[in-house]
């Protein structure tokens, strides 16, 4: 469920030509519930019909800054964010009992969210797979290594997911006034 927190005047001139609206609490809880139990699915082929699942566990943290400015008559959305997401990867035994199944983890860091929804992001495996599992190295591959053409479009395993999910995040937050 998406927050609609009141907003916080942090500036504002005599004159009313400049106003300064603090939304950075509301901008993080809705990046926060958008984000949680995000899954990305696909399937391996050439193991055994393996599926991956690739599911964030837990929102580590979101910093950041966003702030509604109003000067002159116009109006600007302006935040600059960054979050730390844990994510596990499961895969099942393949549909004809092949593959051994079994699970990673690691953190993906999404920095510069910003207005330009052009994100960068990075990952770790805290724990990562064993390398006698083909099916679980290629699961990594498909679910957080797969390059990510944009935040606009594609497909690009959990990222792409998360990108969308960004995405809708900031077209509500150009909805407040």
């Amino acid at each position: 469920m998406l927050t609609t927190s009141p907003p916080t005047t942090t500036a504002t001139t005599t004159t009313g030509t400049f106003e300064s609206r603090d939304h950075s609490k509301w901008l993080k809880d809705n990046i926060s519930t958008t984000l949680q139990d995000s899954i990305f699915t696909t399937t391996i082929s050439g193991s055994g019909s393996n599926t991956a699942t690739c599911t964030i566990t837990k929102i580590k943290s979101i910093t950041g800054d966003a702030e509604i400015v109003s000067a002159r008559g116009k109006t600007k959305y302006i935040y600059d964010i960054s979050c730390e997401l844990e994510f596990k990867i499961t895969i099942s035994s393949g549909s004809d009992g092949s593959g051994s199944g079994g699970s990673c983890s690691g953190v993906i860091n999404i920095e510069d969210i910003t207005a330009d929804l052009e994100y960068e992001s990075s990952y770790t495996l805290t724990t990562p797979p064993p390398k006698t599992n083909t099916a679980l190295v290629k699961a990594v591959e498909l679910c957080v290594r797969k390059p990510t053409p944009s935040s606009s479009g594609g497909s690009g395993g959990i990222e792409g997911i998360l990108f969308k999910k960004l995405n809708h995040v900031h077209k509500l937050f150009l909805e407040k006034s």
